[in-house]
């Protein structure tokens, strides 16, 4: 009777927060972080209130990139008469989807438990302070939930997949802080476009490396390219191609190449704002950890949000944009159409700049490797997707599936895991977080890491 009154209440507060949309209820929250961890009042208001209009901002700008570069790239394949099984609904609806589920409705302060319990233990560097994102530890979770009506066990993927972001977040601040040396201090334990993408990154950038191509990081293209080279120009002519390859007439050629310079100039902007509030937010939580683990280095675990304004991550965004509904026009097997999805194109590729180094062409081509498989597990997770959405009335039992073009790899894992004996179930996952909690400690696996960086 406790457990469904506790259940019920969770789940209210997630419904008000839903509602509430993450531009109001994450400055409170944040706000509220920041006075438990001693920050000057005044100070953390005034960061809070920034936040939110920075996240005001980012939607801004998301929604002149959704309303004129995806029109403009589906108008290309459109023409092919493709049918497909399923429509890709957005990781907004994953999130929504997530959160109404037993294992959402209980996962923030779970997760922070888990995080400081970890952080005692010296088990891992990042304090997470992203709670949003928290939604993708809940969506593994709900997804096992869906499949074996094991709540414990869902639980327990939820974290694994935790304790993967936590751990991941702490291997990359390298590549990140070389990439943005004001960013030293922070992580990136997000679980979508960096976490997801970080295991085909270390798999196939060997490979890519080994492709011979001309240098093409910001720098050099300004250089050779002068004022063709700038951020802004660079999003002009990214546009207008598209949209004269998708047949467009010469006025709207125009309107999307202007809104594609736009894109590439304000979204940086946007993040430099909601920088200067996290900052200050995350300067006191730094201040009192520290007091806290006397002697331990602590990471302030963001959103991916905060490297995507790198000129490359966005120019690599617009060419994968077409890049993507091609895979899915050309490559058989694929059964989801890409949509509401495209308009995070960025976050596909945000882990790999970084990795190499803010070069666009070696970027393009890992972020291209990751939609391919990303658009295959999308296809395979098809049924499982729209079944947990009806589990939870997301949508009617009779809708027709729906589908999502990118899939965290824990997905596949808690899926075999999900389908294995009782206690075999378990021990798998746990074999998974001990892997993770400990990896870090044995001499071949650092060194390797570290070339795979070099």
């Amino acid at each position: 009777m406790l457990a469904l009154l506790l259940a019920g209440i969770l789940q209210r507060i997630s419904d008000i927060l839903s509602a509430a949309g993450q531009q109001v209820w994450l400055p409170v929250f944040l706000f509220i972080i920041a006075l438990i961890f001693r920050a000057k009042p005044g100070r953390a208001f005034r960061a809070a209130i920034i936040i939110g209009v920075g996240w005001i901002g980012l939607g801004l700008v998301f929604d002149l990139f959704f309303s004129t570069m995806v029109p403009a790239s589906q108008a290309m394949v459109n023409r092919t008469g493709l049918q497909f099984t399923a429509v890709d609904v957005g990781w907004p609806i994953m999130a929504a989807i997530a959160y109404g589920t037993m294992v959402g409705a209980a996962i923030i302060p779970i997760g922070i438990l888990v995080n400081i319990i970890l952080l005692a233990a010296r088990l891992t560097k990042t304090f997470d302070i992203d709670v949003w994102n928290f939604w993708h530890w809940a969506f593994v979770g709900g997804t096992v939930y869906t499949l074996t009506q094991n709540l414990p066990f869902a639980f327990l993927a939820a974290i694994t997949y935790e304790v993967m972001c936590l751990k991941v977040a702490d291997w990359t601040v390298k590549p990140l802080w070389d990439l943005f040396p004001g960013y030293q201090g922070y992580s990136i334990p997000q679980g979508g476009g960096w976490v997801g993408s970080i295991p085909f990154i270390a798999i196939f950038k060997p490979l890519v490396d080994a492709i011979p191509t001309p240098k093409a990081d910001p720098e050099t293209v300004r250089e050779k390219l002068g004022v063709l080279g700038e951020p802004l120009v660079i999003g002009l002519i990214l546009g207008a191609v598209i949209a004269l390859i998708a047949g467009y007439g010469a006025l709207d050629i125009a309107k999307v190449a202007m809104a594609s310079a736009a894109v590439m100039e304000l979204l940086p902007r946007i993040i430099g704002i909601i920088m200067e509030g996290l900052r200050a937010i995350a300067d006191a939580v730094t201040e009192y950890m520290r007091t806290r683990f006397p002697g331990k280095e602590i990471y302030i675990g963001m959103d991916a949000a905060i490297a995507i304004g790198h000129p490359t991550t966005v120019a690599a965004g617009l060419i994968l944009i077409p890049v993507v509904l091609l895979i899915a026009a050309i490559f058989p097997g694929i059964k989801v159409l890409p949509y509401a999805d495209l308009a995070a194109v960025p976050f596909f590729v945000v882990a790999a700049v970084p990795f190499f180094k803010g070069d666009l062409i070696k970027s393009t081509i890992m972020g291209t490797i990751i939609m391919i498989i990303w658009q295959y597990l999308g296809s395979w997770w098809v049924p499982i997707f729209t079944e947990t959405a009806k589990s939870i009335g997301a949508i009617a039992p009779d809708a027709a599936p729906i589908g999502c073009i990118w899939l965290q790899p824990m997905i596949p894992v808690a899926v075999i895991a999900s389908k294995l004996p009782i206690g075999a179930n378990y021990l798998l996952l746990i074999v998974v977080i001990v892997a993770f909690l400990f990896g870090d400690r044995i001499k071949g696996l650092k060194e390797a890491f570290s070339k795979l960086y070099a």
